[in-house]
């Protein structure tokens, strides 16, 4: 039974529960900054799109979206803010099913696409895109 379940994840459950856990960094962002990401994780190539909307921008605003993304995946990763504290215990409580880089991609993967279908985790379906694109740079 314990094998069977493991495979049957509950993915629209764990895509809420870390949609709602990153909902409030929402807010900490600018519109623009959230429209852009939400638009160019909706093209086919996230990357080149990425690089086109950043090129299109002055060296200003540039300077405070390349601030504003680094300040995000900060909050995200860091156990000094409310949601990363809950995004660290997500990662704890789902760690089996992200132990290995091909697993965890697969598990982000299937809870993005849950993320897709709720208007409300639409940026952080945005983001989980971006991690998704340019994490695999690391590799």
């Amino acid at each position: 039974a314990v094998a069977l379940q493991s495979k049957s994840q509950n993915y629209p459950i764990i895509a809420k529960e870390y949609c709602d856990c990153f909902l409030k960094l929402k807010d900490t962002m600018d519109t623009d900054f959230r429209e852009l990401m939400i638009r160019v994780a909706k093209q086919s190539d996230v990357k080149s799109a990425f690089i086109k909307e950043m090129n299109g921008l002055d060296a200003a605003k540039q300077a405070r979206l390349a601030g504003q993304l680094e300040a995000l995946g900060t909050s995200m990763d860091s156990d000094d803010t409310e949601a990363g504290r809950c995004g660290i215990a997500l990662d704890e409580k789902y760690e089996k099913y992200i132990d290995t880089a091909e697993k965890e991609k697969n598990f982000i993967s299937k809870i993005t696409a849950e993320m897709k279908k709720n208007k409300d985790c639409e940026f952080i379906w945005a983001v989980s895109i971006f991690a998704l694109v340019f994490g695999n740079e690391e590799d």
